[in-house]
């Protein structure tokens, strides 16, 4: 049976202290949000909320399940708006995403606007079973 730890965002690798994480990226390959590990024993099942802090809209690109050593690519992007002064709006339920035994896969956003998008959200990071280990040909 898979085991689960939850753990906070992993920004760049390192885990975060679970405040929220402010995008300050405008464009390119954002703002990091999350890494999973580079292991493909290890799955993240990743949760992500945003909030907008100011008082207009602003649209999102969130890059999704990208390679950490590449630029995230057109079909990895959800594109959406985040309303005015808005609480809490789930924009990733649950997504998995793990390693590809050499590079870790990353979450990153940028915004259209600077310093007005917060992200918070866990990880719930699953072990697989030692029967499914013993079938993994990866040994990391």
């Amino acid at each position: 049976m898979p085991a689960y730890t939850k753990i906070n965002l992993s920004p760049d690798g390192t885990e975060g202290d679970g405040d929220p994480i402010k995008i300050t990226d405008t464009s390119g390959n954002g703002t990091f949000i999350h890494d999973t590990l580079i292991s493909k024993r290890r799955k993240d099942e990743v949760w992500l909320w945003v909030t907008n802090t100011s008082a207009a809209p602003v649209e999102v690109t969130m890059h999704v399940g990208y390679l950490s050593t590449a630029a995230a690519a057109v079909d990895q992007r959800s594109i959406f708006t985040v309303p005015p002064k808005s609480g809490w709006m789930l924009v990733l339920p649950g997504q998995p995403l793990k390693g590809n035994g050499t590079t870790a896969r990353r979450i990153a956003a940028y915004a259209g606007s600077a310093n007005v998008i917060n992200v918070m959200g866990y990880v719930n990071r699953i072990s697989a079973s030692a029967a499914t280990r013993d079938n993994l040909a990866d040994p990391s």
